[in-house]
């Protein structure tokens, strides 16, 4: 209940927080203003600092791919949300563009993972949950079951143990 007390007020301060900033259009410069910038193949809308993107926006590309959430230096950075062209979707921590802390994703197959990243790869502690059901509870690193985990099938079979590269090496 504190977390969603936590967002509330987040996003109502960050609501606050962007209408208090001048709209860069009428500075003429992308300097400690709101605004959007239209290129090529995306669009930025958000907060700027010093001609980057820099705390709140969002980035819609020409795929249909969209960020939604924090920005450093024009690199995502902080909470986010991120949503593939495929309905794919990542919602949790980014640092300098890629997936990097806790987060949930969600697989256009159906698939579910929840749990630690490092540099766009489930690391850490975490749960995958297939799309047919199965799901394995353990460690991972650099994207693959690699450490203490269980797997389990959806008719009840497990396997507990230790997991290298994927692959389940006993207990």
């Amino acid at each position: 209940m504190k977390i969603h007390y936590l967002k509330t007020f987040l996003f109502l301060f960050y609501v606050g927080a962007a209408a208090a900033l001048p709209d860069c259009s009428a500075s003429g410069e992308f300097n400690n203003c709101y605004g959007t910038e239209v290129l090529e193949n995306r669009t930025y809308v958000g907060d700027w600092q010093d001609g980057k993107q820099h705390g709140q926006g969002s980035l819609s590309f020409e795929d249909g791919s969209k960020y939604v959430g924090g920005f450093k230096n024009s690199m995502y950075n902080g909470s986010g949300t991120y949503t593939w062209v495929d309905g794919s979707k990542y919602i949790g921590e980014f640092k300098d563009d890629a997936l990097d802390g806790e987060g949930n994703q969600y697989f256009s197959d159906g698939g579910k993972y929840t749990g630690g990243f490092s540099k766009n790869k489930q690391s850490g502690q975490g749960i995958l949950i297939s799309p047919d059901g199965d799901k394995y509870v353990g460690e991972f690193k650099e994207g693959l079951k690699h450490g203490q985990g269980t797997y389990t099938w959806t008719d009840g079979r497990n396997q507990t143990g230790l997991w290298k590269k994927d692959v389940f090496m006993g207990q």
